[in-house]
């Protein structure tokens, strides 16, 4: 798995939350509400990861801390190592240590599209 240039070594997708965009609508003069739905919404990856040393620590950080979109590569049940990909923007990591020379981190990742992309291609995997 990689985050943009940065391989990520005894790395996981934890969770790939698809959110909908919701809208409630409310009248003051009437005990009815109803909801419209209004598309996909921002596609949550959580992944967690070990890192190995200091130096591990700082690049991940310094990766994460990078403004823009990242591409996020994995590997898909059926294709080769790192044949998919989100651009995602990433939330502060939580770091914690294990020992004096490991870290266990997770991030979470949002994605605006729903559907990742196939990296040889570019092209999306659904729609």
């Amino acid at each position: 798995m990689k985050l943009g240039t940065l391989t990520l070594n005894n790395c996981t997708i934890n969770t790939i939350v698809y959110a909908k965009k919701m809208v409630v609508h409310e009248y003051p003069w009437s005990d009815s509400n109803y909801v419209t739905e209004h598309g996909q919404g921002v596609t949550q990856v959580t992944i967690s990861l070990l890192l190995n040393g200091t130096t591990d620590r700082d690049a991940f950080e310094a990766a994460c801390h990078t403004a823009g979109a990242k591409k996020l590569y994995f590997a898909s049940i059926v294709g080769a190592d790192d044949d998919r990909y989100y651009l995602v923007h990433t939330a502060t990591p939580s770091i914690t240590p294990e020992s004096a020379t490991l870290f266990r981190a997770e991030v979470t990742c949002f994605a605006a599209d729903p559907f990742p992309y196939v990296t040889a291609t570019d092209a999306h995997v659904y729609g």
